[in-house]
């Protein structure tokens, strides 16, 4: 299967909101270290980890938990699961016990959080003159 970021129905996106919540914990562990064997094997030696699928606990723990055993300095930014919808907020009370839990004292792994832009609707910016307001 070809994935084209052009094509709006098997494009990048869908395909990867309408795969990923099928993703276990145990398949993100597997992908980050695939992924960063690649880096490796290519001369990176610090990576960081967007973490676009955090579907649940377990998988922000898998991810990490895949950074800590391939041994390379990395940075986990916690996100939201594929499919989350935009007006509903990130567990954040997970992002916090991953913040405590996992932060290394060695500096080998940092925590953050990947964080999305406000969005405002096609209507809102034609109802305002074309001018999004600014939100922080």
């Amino acid at each position: 299967m070809i994935i084209r970021a052009d094509d709006p129905k098997e494009g990048y996106f869908p395909t990867t909101i309408r795969v990923g919540r099928h993703c276990a914990p145990q398949d993100s562990y597997i992908g980050v270290r695939l992924g960063v064997a690649e880096g490796l094997l290519s001369g990176i030696t610090t990576v960081h980890d967007w973490s676009h699928n955090t579907v649940s606990p377990q998988h922000a723990d898998a991810e990490i938990q895949a950074l800590k055993d391939i041994g390379i300095r990395a940075r986990f930014s916690y996100g939201t699961g594929q499919g989350h919808p935009a007006d509903k907020t990130m567990n954040l009370t997970d992002l916090a016990r991953v913040q405590k839990q996992w932060t290394a004292a060695d500096g080998m792994l940092h925590i953050g959080a990947c964080l999305r832009t406000a969005r405002v609707s096609r209507s809102a910016r034609l109802d305002s003159g074309g001018v999004v307001p600014h939100r922080i």
